[in-house]
Formats: C-alpha cells, sequence, structure tokens
C-alpha cells in the first residue's frame, strides 16, 4: 500500500496530457491495506487523476491482467 500511494502521488504529480486520463488498478490479492487506500482516493478525487480500481483474489499477473482486460 506504501508504494502504491507513491506511485500515486508521482503519477500525479507528472505534466498531465490534454487528453482525458483515467487510472485503472488491479488490487491482485492485497491484504495489506491497499483496499482502504484505493477506496479513499477515488473517493476523494480533488484534483487528482480520477481512478476506478478492481480487486482480483487469485494471485499472479496473468490474472490481474486479465481483470484489467474488460
Amino acid at each position: 500500500a506504501e508504494l502504491l500511494a507513491n506511485v500515486l502521488d508521482s503519477l500525479n504529480a507528472a505534466k498531465r496530457p490534454q487528453q482525458p486520463v483515467e487510472l485503472l488498478v488491479v488490487a491482485n490479492n492485497c491484504n495489506n491495506g491497499t483496499a482502504a487506500l484505493l477506496n479513499d482516493y477515488a473517493a476523494n478525487p480533488g484534483t487528482r487523476l480520477p481512478l476506478r480500481w478492481i480487486a482480483e483474489p487469485t494471485p499472479g499477473k496473468s490474472h490481474a491482467l486479465n481483470r484489467g482486460i474488460p
């Protein structure tokens, strides 16, 4: 969760493209506070990049990628 918070801070500090951007996070078998962090971020966007997230309970990169495709 701490590393993800740093990534989100970095993305929000970066120069933004002119077209709309939305972040999509697939939380892959997370149990370290990631869901709370993402719920808080999504509920309080302010001037930050919009974010949607979904949980994937099965561990593994391929499961996370396949979950995010739809």
